[in-house]
């Protein structure tokens, strides 16, 4: 047996007449003045780290599709990055070791591009 009482068929019909017209099925459509308002309200809060995780897990594996992709590199394209932050990145970089995978990666890649530029240095002449 549920914990919450039934409706009756009558009460059942009321609510649906109530609803007729209504779009949006939350029963409410939020101004942006009030969206506003409520992510201001939400700002600076502190989440706690299983909060955090939890939040994490939920984004796993969700695809974004090229056009999102695509959005997103544009907005990054042109951006400044501060000396403050670009010594941060140094840092955080120093003394990391590439796998050997990656290494044979970057040597055929190295390779390859001084072929490109010695033909076409090559070619010039």
């Amino acid at each position: 047996m549920s914990k919450y009482k039934k409706h009756t068929a009558e009460h059942n019909r009321k609510i649906s007449e109530a609803m007729i017209g209504n779009q949006n099925p939350l029963g409410c459509k939020r101004s942006k003045a009030t969206l506003r308002r409520m992510s201001v309200a939400q700002l600076g809060k502190k989440r706690s780290p299983e909060t955090r995780h939890k939040m994490s897990l939920a984004q796993k594996g969700k695809k974004l599709s090229p056009e999102t992709r695509q959005r997103m590199s544009e907005a990054q394209k042109g951006r400044k990055v501060s000396r403050k932050t670009r010594q941060k990145m140094r840092v955080a970089q120093k003394g990391r070791k590439h796998s050997p995978a990656t290494r044979r990666r970057m040597s055929v890649s190295q390779k390859a591009r001084q072929m490109r530029e010695a033909s076409v240095r090559g070619g010039g002449t």
